[in-house]
């Protein structure tokens, strides 16, 4: 007769913190992208709006110069 082998558990522990993590860090993820999103999406449209108003012949209106580095630095010319 061998020797009885305990029996193995159905999940190891890796598997368990694997299948704990990964909808926490999908969920960041989709967080983050969301976040990003606006903060891109605002200053681009303030400025976009500012280009029709200029390309019609208006007076351009102030753009804040908030957002990422690039979106500042597209907006200074028509906040001067």
């Amino acid at each position: 007769m061998g020797a009885l082998r305990p029996a193995r558990p159905a999940f190891s522990a890796p598997d368990i913190l694997i299948s704990a993590a990964l909808p926490r860090s999908l969920l960041t993820g989709i967080a983050a992208g969301v976040g990003s999103r606006k903060r891109v999406s605002r200053p681009l449209s303030a400025l976009a709006y500012a280009s029709d108003e200029v390309a019609r012949g208006r007076t351009a209106p102030s753009c804040v110069s908030d957002g990422p580095d690039d979106m500042r630095r597209a907006a200074e010319p028509s906040t001067r």
